[in-house]
């Protein structure tokens, strides 16, 4: 059992580097915009890779220079982002800390969103997994590029499957909470791999929010307890809706993520390896949320500080950080550095805190 005392620290610490990050990342962004003001005349991907950059670059300076943990990193974003795009984009790998530190694992993703960013808009975020005192508490990125994903609210934790079809983990999920179909959302990234899960949710006249990218933060809201979620202010989701699901597939690392905080909340994760290669996806495991992440619940931290705004918890202000562990869910003001473009509010803002209840048993933009 970790101290209380070195947990506050490790909170701190790993909630500190998500909001480094994202300063630099908007602070790329302004730059960038100000310097091309004519939309016609800026490259938006080489914009996503200074800005990725920017992120990694205030992300690793946090990890080099704490001087309480050993931090291993098991996968970061920015390999596949490479292996898409066929040019080196920015990702961050490797060992920092003191050797003699108390050990943490980290997956991360210092720009979630890098599209959105480059743009300016909605659905940016800085984000990462990291737990505390483990060994292999997080399964590695390996070569997996991505994940065919099943995330729900603690109510429904053993009860929906990936073994099941789309359709049948719908109308067990309307047995299970008792709720009227139009009162279930189900997040999928709009993609054609995805459209059986798509048609399936508008046969049973579902609520379905399609998304051109971005499943991380939707799913970490989808894994909490539905009295947190009834709380949560989303501009996203319409006030009738009573629980949600992330269902369909999507980028690995943002996979392992969300699976931490729903192994934090209590929550349903579920991962299968996805392929183009249907015998490849046909044959792959179906991984439960112990298989992909180990780490016990109280050894886990999840934080996300969004870099531009952010549409599903409602941060009000660049300068609040989503963090999730064992204890709940907050959002948290932080003394964001003086950036001109920040939204002016106060950093007085109420620090919003859900505690969580007993477990239970234009221009198509896309991002992965």
């Amino acid at each position: 059992m970790v101290p209380n005392s070195i947990f506050k620290i490790f909170k701190q610490t790993f909630n500190k580097s998500t909001q480094k990050a994202a300063e630099a990342a908007y602070k790329e962004i302004n730059k960038l915009h100000k310097e091309f003001t004519d939309p016609d005349l800026r490259d938006y991907k080489s914009f996503g890779r200074l800005i990725d950059g920017a992120a990694v670059e205030a992300m690793q300076k946090i990890f080099e220079t704490q001087p309480h943990f050993s931090i291993e990193i098991k996968g970061s974003e920015g390999r596949k982002d490479t292996k898409r795009d066929g040019i080196k984009s920015p990702d961050l790998y490797g060992s920092y800390g003191p050797g003699n530190g108390m050990r943490v694992e980290i997956v991360n993703d210092a720009v979630e969103g890098t599209a959105f960013a480059s743009r300016n808009i909605p659905g940016s975020t800085s984000v990462l997994a990291a737990c505390l005192n483990q060994k292999n508490g997080l399964l590695p990125t390996g070569n997996f590029d991505y994940m065919s994903k099943l995330f729900g609210p603690p109510q429904l934790k053993n009860k929906i499957s990936l073994e099941l079809s789309p359709a049948e983990n719908y109308k067990i999920a309307l047995h299970e909470l008792k709720i009227k179909p139009e009162d279930l959302a189900v997040v999928i990234l709009d993609r054609p791999r995805n459209q059986f899960e798509i048609d399936s949710a508008h046969d049973l006249n579902l609520t379905v929010i399609l998304i051109p990218g971005g499943d991380l933060t939707p799913s970490l809201l989808a894994t909490q307890d539905l009295k947190v979620f009834e709380e949560i202010k989303s501009k996203k989701i319409p006030s009738h809706i009573k629980a949600m699901l992330v269902i369909g597939s999507g980028g690995w690392e943002e996979g392992i993520i969300s699976a931490s905080a729903a192994k934090a909340a209590g929550g349903h994760a579920q991962g299968r390896i996805y392929s183009e290669d249907k015998e490849i996806s046909e044959q792959a495991k179906i991984m439960d949320i112990d298989d992909l992440v180990p780490a016990h619940p109280d050894s886990i931290l999840v934080s996300a500080t969004p870099i531009t705004e952010d549409e599903w918890f409602g941060a009000k202000s660049i300068n609040q950080t989503i963090s999730i562990t064992h204890k709940g869910l907050e959002i948290m003001n932080y003394p964001a550095a003086e950036l001109t473009g920040y939204p002016s509010e106060s950093s007085s803002v109420n620090h919003l805190s859900f505690h969580k209840a007993a477990r239970h048993s234009g221009s198509r933009i896309e991002s992965d």
